[in-house]
């Protein structure tokens, strides 16, 4: 298995972060979260909290004095077809 992967992007622009939203971003995963994963829910969508505290990257959301990156959003495994 291999584990998941960050793509990070060279950035000239002064980092600024973005407040926690209200409710899940349309793409994010929704509660109930997977804590043996390491997420935890945040007015109701699944976040991952990071060791770095702020001020935190600009791709990540400050909240309570910590950093959080949104958990992307579940989908069924797509069908495979065994052809005989």
């Amino acid at each position: 298995m291999r584990p998941p992967l960050v793509q990070t992007g060279d950035s000239s622009a002064a980092d600024i972060t973005y407040p926690l939203p209200a409710k899940p971003f349309g793409n994010q995963a929704k509660a109930p979260c997977k804590p043996k994963k390491g997420e935890v829910e945040i007015n109701g969508g699944c976040w991952v909290e990071l060791a770095k505290r702020p001020p935190c990257y600009d791709d990540q959301a400050e909240y309570q004095g910590k950093c959080y990156l949104p958990v992307a959003e579940r989908r069924p495994p797509e069908p495979t077809v065994i052809q005989p």
